[in-house]
């Protein structure tokens, strides 16, 4: 085993650690853990939530409008093809799972099994007037479930599958 490949096994492992560990803090930032899937697709992209803010309009990171910025990372399962993209939705749940707030998302980037995506300041505009979105303003992150839902997904062997 190369140290490159070492270095991928090394953080396929801690993740699956860390997803495991994860235990809500009294922190507002604190990481969020997937939890387990509700839709018929597999559960093949373990998500950590983490650094949920607030920029209203006159910040540096929102020059126009307000917006709730959030930090992901992003882990394709050790039993999944390796990915070119894939399309679906951000789901932010409450305690009891119910949904209180999707958000469409694509990773345009190639994955690998157990491989490690970070994205950074993904988010939305907020509406003060949407329920939705005064929701996600004011439920701190360790009192949310945040899941991936795909809907389809591209491999790096040309095949493709929807949900």
């Amino acid at each position: 085993m190369n140290g490159e490949d070492r270095i991928s096994d090394l953080e396929r492992r801690v993740a699956a650690l860390e997803a495991l560990l994860a235990r809500p803090s009294s922190h507002a930032n604190a990481p969020v853990a997937t939890p387990s899937p509700t839709s018929e697709a597999p559960e093949f992209i373990s998500l950590v939530v983490s650094n949920k803010r607030y920029a209203p309009a006159d910040h540096e990171e929102s020059v126009y409008q307000d917006n709730i910025w959030f930090d992901l990372e992003l882990t394709l399962s050790v039993d999944m093809k390796a990915t070119r993209a894939i399309k679906g939705a951000l789901v932010f749940a409450d305690l009891f799972g119910d949904a209180q707030f999707r958000i469409g998302f694509t990773v345009d980037e190639p994955m690998v099994p157990g491989g490690i995506l970070r994205k950074n300041g993904i988010g939305f505009a907020y509406n003060q007037f949407m329920s939705e979105h005064q929701w996600m303003l004011t439920t701190q992150l360790e009192n949310m479930m945040v899941s991936f839902q795909p809907s389809q997904a591209i491999f790096q062997d040309g095949t493709a599958r929807s949900f």
